[in-house]
């Protein structure tokens, strides 16, 4: 918060130094390191842990559920707002990729972003990721 002018950061984190991906106000562009493309598309299923922050405040976006699901590599992404709340979201051994994306496919929206997340949540339970909030 102090550091970065309240935009968001991301970290991927490996068995050697975190790659940092600086953000905007909005959001962090993945894609935006050739670092992080790297570890994205060569490490292992389900190896990686990423991490980011939401100065907002806010909860996961759509954009962020969408990159957890479609990256097999990261199996935990968690997010973490300036007032100190800590969310993670993780795959377990019981998720699916194709499951997954039917899942959320599958769920109209409400018009109401924290409704329609909640719900995303919850499908995704069905198919093995496990949602936390601290």
């Amino acid at each position: 918060m102090l550091h970065n002018n309240s935009n968001e950061v991301a970290y991927v984190l490996t068995n050697n130094k975190p790659i940092k991906i600086w953000g905007s106000e909005q959001y962090v562009d993945f894609s935006g390191s050739s670092d992080a493309v790297y570890l994205f598309n060569v490490s292992p299923e389900r190896s990686l842990t990423v991490l980011h922050n939401h100065p907002g405040g806010s909860s996961f976006s759509t954009n962020d559920v969408y990159f957890f699901l479609r990256t097999n590599s990261v199996k935990t992404l968690s997010i973490v707002t300036n007032q100190g709340k800590v969310m993670y979201i993780t795959k377990t051994s019981n998720y699916s990729y194709d499951r997954g994306l039917k899942a959320v496919s599958n769920i109209k929206s409400t018009g109401d972003i924290n409704k329609d997340l909640e719900k995303i949540l919850e499908e995704l339970y069905n198919v093995g990721i496990r949602y936390k909030l601290r």
